[in-house]
């Protein structure tokens, strides 16, 4: 069981956060789940609106994941860029038994812990 880290490097500076700050969330936030991170994808140069499996690290990560693996992300907005794509991306992770992990909604959004 693999956890992958998504670091997100929005255009706007509004939702701008450095990408150490973000790799230490997920550092700490892996050690609080007892696992470390496997591996950390950066995204760069992405508009937030594009569907998290249309973009470069996302597609990646969604290709890489197995059963039980999970992914982690500071902010929730940074992976679901609306409601319908949202349903469709807890769907597929759902269904590939694969856990979404949104730091700012308090953890777990996709699986039944």
């Amino acid at each position: 069981m693999k956890i992958f880290g998504y670091i997100f490097l929005a255009e706007d500076k509004h939702h701008l956060v450095p990408a150490a700050e973000q790799q230490a969330t997920l550092e700490e936030y892996a050690r609080n789940l007892g696992r470390p991170l496997a591996e950390i994808l950066v995204e760069g140069a992405t508009p937030m609106k594009r569907p998290f499996k249309d973009r470069s690290a996302g597609s990646k990560i969604l290709k890489s994941c197995i059963f039980g693996d999970a992914i982690l992300v500071m902010r929730t907005e940074w992976v679901i860029s609306s409601t319908g794509e949202g349903q469709r991306l807890l769907n597929f992770l759902a269904g590939k038994g694969v856990a979404l992990h949104c730091i700012d909604l308090g953890g777990n959004i996709s699986l039944p812990e």
